[in-house]
């Protein structure tokens, strides 16, 4: 995403997405109000690793935890997970411009109040 939208330029080389996952989740774990349970989804040990830049993933990976505690200002469940995804020919004509093959997923998913407003 930083790649291409903004230019920025990075070293492309296998990463683990479980490392990138445990290290986010430290950071969430060590920073974020008490009122976030944290739950971590342990990856499977067969999980593929992923070509891009680390520091950037990471990055990513960050931001969306950041914006998930500012849209749950009363608290609530973050879940960080990624797992293994192959993406077929039907999943490719309905999602272009995606191609077919093996990806691997990462996931933010939040269960909380959002803003104050009491909606879950």
């Amino acid at each position: 995403m930083l790649t291409f939208g903004r230019g920025v330029a990075g070293e492309r080389v296998a990463v683990n997405p479980a490392e990138l996952v445990r290290e986010t989740a430290l950071i969430v774990s060590q920073t974020f109000p008490k009122n976030i349970t944290l739950v971590q989804d342990e990856a499977a040990a067969d999980i593929w690793p992923v070509i891009g830049d680390k520091t950037q993933i990471h990055q990513v990976l960050l931001n969306l935890c950041i914006n998930a505690r500012d849209a749950m200002s009363q608290g609530g469940q973050l879940t960080l997970s990624a797992r293994n995804v192959m993406v077929d020919e039907h999943y490719h004509v309905l999602h272009a411009p995606g191609r077919p093959g093996p990806y691997v997923a990462f996931e933010v998913r939040t269960l909380g109040c959002l803003h104050g407003n009491g909606k879950h």
